[in-house]
């Protein structure tokens, strides 16, 4: 038996002296020699006069317990609390993870004994525990500042310290500022490149490109006025265009490729694209009427 091993055992005379001797392996203790259901001694070295067939049973009890304690991973992080044990006695064993590991659970042949990783147990047979990690995951959001300024890519579920790339791509009319962090600029690029190693929450801003259009006046005919307000102007601002009649003229109308856009000489419109506006004016013609022969009428 593993508890140890006995001696002294054979055929007897009756009357003859037996001496049984129960001797404990290391990590045992003997308890007692029983016959039957009886305690007939409680020392190892057990002697008697024999009067009749015997079965003598040495009884050990163990008195220490071995801990191992490993990791699954190898890689996933580190245990302690290896070693020997007095059975009763309270048993600590601690998991640290890795950097980029979660503790996950202590097993024992398979099977999940707690979820702690300092796990606290009573000595009372040998154990060979388990520290299950996992790799860490960490979660990548992304999101556009405006939302009609562009779209953007990239973000997920990713293991601790994988290669992530972001990318912004804007909207016609919009350009990238950047990627942002909590109002910070973590890149001025529309992709953004690194490592995975905790949650992040990134946010590509963009801003509307500014356009500049033309504004082109002139007056028909040419002579018959002056004409102000032409040039450079942002898209959306107000534009105001402005025509003034020479003496002898009358400002009649803005066209447009053709087609009237106003009668108002002073003309406010906000901008969308390049113009050309043409004031047009008509001469005002004096006819004078005489008597000949004066007193004729």
């Amino acid at each position: 038996a593993p508890g140890g091993t006995t001696s002294g055992g054979g055929n007897y005379v009756t009357g003859q002296t037996v001496t049984v001797i129960a001797t404990p392996s290391g990590s045992y203790n003997f308890l007692n020699w029983t016959e039957g259901a009886n305690v007939v001694s409680t020392d190892a070295t057990y002697s008697f006069i024999a009067s009749a067939n015997r079965v003598l049973v040495a009884n050990f009890s163990m008195t220490q317990i071995t801990g191992s304690t490993s990791s699954n991973p190898p890689t996933g992080g580190s245990t302690t609390g290896s070693g020997t044990y007095a059975i009763g006695n309270q048993v600590t064993v601690t998991a640290s993870p890795a950097t980029g590991y979660d503790f996950v659970n202590w097993t024992q042949n398979g099977n999940v004994v707690s979820t702690s990783a300092a796990y606290v147990f009573t000595a009372s047979g040998s154990v060979n525990l388990v520290a299950n990690f996992s790799v860490q995951q960490f979660t990548i959001t992304t999101s556009s500042n405006p939302v009609a300024g562009g779209s953007t890519s990239g973000g997920g579920v990713f293991s601790y310290n994988a290669s992530v790339t972001v990318t912004a791509v804007a909207a016609a009319g919009w350009d990238v500022t950047g990627w942002f962090e909590n109002g910070t600029m973590v890149s001025g690029n529309n992709s953004y490149s690194f490592n995975a190693l905790q949650n992040r929450n990134l946010e590509a801003q963009f801003v509307q490109q500014i356009q500049i259009y033309s504004v082109t006046v002139s007056a028909n005919p040419a002579q018959a006025g002056v004409v102000s307000g032409g040039g450079s102007a942002t898209a959306g601002s107000q534009v105001t265009v402005q025509a003034t009649a020479n003496p002898s003229w009358k400002f009649i109308n803005w066209t447009e490729n053709g087609s009237m856009v106003s009668t108002d000489p002073v003309y406010t419109f906000t901008i969308t694209g390049n113009r050309a506006l043409v004031a047009n004016f008509v001469e005002i013609l004096t006819v004078t009427t005489i008597v000949n022969p004066a007193n004729a009428g």
